[in-house]
């Protein structure tokens, strides 16, 4: 009878975690939907040097040739 008590115990315990999983999952999920976009930021990359020069919020910057536009959001 005791081992009963004690597989009892177990699944109690297993299934509390299961709720707390699903709920931190579920809760996540809707963060991530629910969350407005942040804002999309552009500027030039340097291929000779890595330099990151031109940022701005504007839309995609003339760059000098060879070097590469690039975009990262604020998120």
């Amino acid at each position: 009878m005791h081992r009963f008590a004690e597989l009892r115990r177990v699944h109690r315990v297993l299934g509390i975690a299961l709720v707390l999983a699903l709920t931190f999952s579920l809760g996540a999920v809707y963060v991530a939907i629910g969350s407005t976009p942040g804002e999309t930021y552009y500027a030039c990359l340097a291929r000779s040097s890595g330099q990151v020069y031109n940022v701005t919020s504007d839309g995609p910057p003339s760059c000098r040739p060879n070097d590469t536009n690039i975009s990262w959001s604020e998120v």
